[in-house]
Order: C-alpha cells, then structure tokens, then sequence
C-alpha cells in the first residue's frame, strides 16, 4: 500500500513538472517568435524540451521498475 502511495506521488509528481514545463516552453516560444534575437529565450526553451524528454525517460525507469514490484509480490 505504501508502495502504491509513493508511485501515485511521483506520478502526480512528474504530470505537474511536465505541465509547467510545457507552460514554461510556450512562453518562451511566444518570446521567439515575437524577438528571434533573444537567445535566453531560444536557450531556455530548448531546456525546457530537454528537461521533459528527461522526465518522459524516468518515467519509463519507474514504470519497468513498478512491472518489477508486481511481478515479484
């Protein structure tokens, strides 16, 4: 039960990082698009994308993790 309760967290977890990031990144490419010149912007939107295919990759780690956890109880 803990267990579950910790995997639960961590996905609401990684749903509200990925939901800000994709927030984040819209602003930024707002600020692209109306200033191509502002390399900060340009910089930090692509470490926006980094950041969630980051994310999208551990969640992928935890999942094969939690198949692990059921198949062993």
């Amino acid at each position: 039960e803990a267990l579950k309760t910790l995997q639960e967290q961590q996905q609401q977890g990684t749903a509200k990082a990925k939901e800000r990031l994709a927030q984040a990144a819209s602003s930024y490419r707002d600020a692209v698009r109306l200033d191509p010149a502002l390399d900060d912007a340009r910089a930090n939107l692509e470490l926006t994308q980094k950041l969630k295919r980051e994310i999208e990759r551990l969640e992928q780690v935890l999942a094969g993790r939690r198949m692990v956890y059921v198949l062993e109880e």
